[in-house]
């Protein structure tokens, strides 16, 4: 599944196992689910997501999980961002720089190193 650029959403480099997103689907996404915000209902997503969660070996679920994220996809039931690198730059003699979880800089906080 390339939809997203280098990194497919099946990947395990996201931090995550396709059996923890199956686990996440069903909760969320299953129809008539009380989690199911989106009110998301498709009997195919249902079935194939049945089997997903069925399945032992992490390569055969891999294959289940990319067509149910093909449907959330193509559906638009969710948007999915993909990830990109935040870089950070100062020079060595200025300290009180650190990365604000939500980017913000305060310029108040810097000093120059003695």
């Amino acid at each position: 599944m390339e939809r997203l650029g280098e990194v497919s959403v099946c990947d395990d480099r996201l931090g995550t196992t396709t059996f923890e997103r199956a686990r996440f689907f069903v909760l969320v996404y299953r129809s008539g689910k009380h989690w199911n915000e989106p009110g998301f209902a498709n009997s195919e997503f249902d079935t194939l997501l049945h089997e997903a969660v069925s399945i032992a070996d992490a390569d055969q679920r891999r294959e289940g999980m990319a067509r149910l994220q093909t449907i959330m996809q193509d559906e638009g039931v969710i948007i999915q961002p993909f990830r990109c690198s935040i870089y950070r730059h100062q020079k060595e003699n200025v300290v009180g720089f650190e990365m604000h979880p939500t980017l913000e800089n305060h310029v108040t906080k810097l000093d120059f190193a003695a």
